[in-house]
């Protein structure tokens, strides 16, 4: 099976698997989502429009895996057979829900709609964000790192997201911080940065 991950460098959720899946060789093909072109292409290969997406080519067939979740599952179950406790579900879980609200945020003001309204909508993914950092930094210290290497990158390149788009202030998660310095010498890390 030939593996070519599509999506762009800026998304944290393209980024953790452009990590995980790098030592299968995976290709990778950047794409930026709202140029007409790629929007097109993506229109063809994803009924969601949505990044990243996974192109399994097998020697009769090619199939697309959407969502990170679910590429994260298949490669999992097909190469690393992980043990993923529930802890660490539900790790992710946070992980990509806090990312969800940051992302719809981030999308409304490049959009130029305005977040400040105390709308419900708007509140509720403020007030999901404050909660799910609060609940990672209870959850993650020096004793408790998860096991699964997946969280570890899923959980930095939340961060890292965080840090390069300005989007929220993290200086009251010290747990998360600390977790982000640690993590940052990883070479990985500095290959995929989409501040490059």
């Amino acid at each position: 099976m030939k593996y070519t991950l599509i999506g762009s460098t800026t998304s944290p959720y393209v980024r953790r698997l452009r990590i995980y899946l790098s030592s299968l060789h995976c290709e990778f093909q950047s794409m930026m989502i709202f140029d007409p072109k790629d929007r097109a292409t993506l229109k063809e290969i994803s009924p969601i429009l949505k990044i990243p997406v996974l192109k399994i080519e097998g020697n009769e067939s090619t199939e697309y895996l959407y969502e990170s979740r679910v590429i994260f599952n298949f490669i999992n179950k097909t190469h690393f057979k992980q043990n993923v406790s529930l802890q660490e579900e539900n790790l992710l879980s946070v992980v990509e829900g806090v990312s969800d609200s940051l992302i719809t945020l981030y999308l409304m003001k490049m959009s130029q709609v305005s977040i400040d309204e105390d709308k419900r909508f708007i509140a509720a993914q403020f007030e999901r964000i404050e909660a799910g950092l609060k609940y990672l930094n209870d959850q993650v210290g020096p004793k408790n790192i998860p096991s699964c290497d997946y969280i570890n990158i899923s959980l930095y390149c939340l961060i890292d997201w965080i840090k390069f788009r300005e989007l929220t202030d993290l200086s009251a998660y010290r747990e998360l911080e600390s977790f982000h310095q640690e993590q940052c010498i990883r070479s990985d890390y500095k290959l995929t940065d989409p501040r490059s």
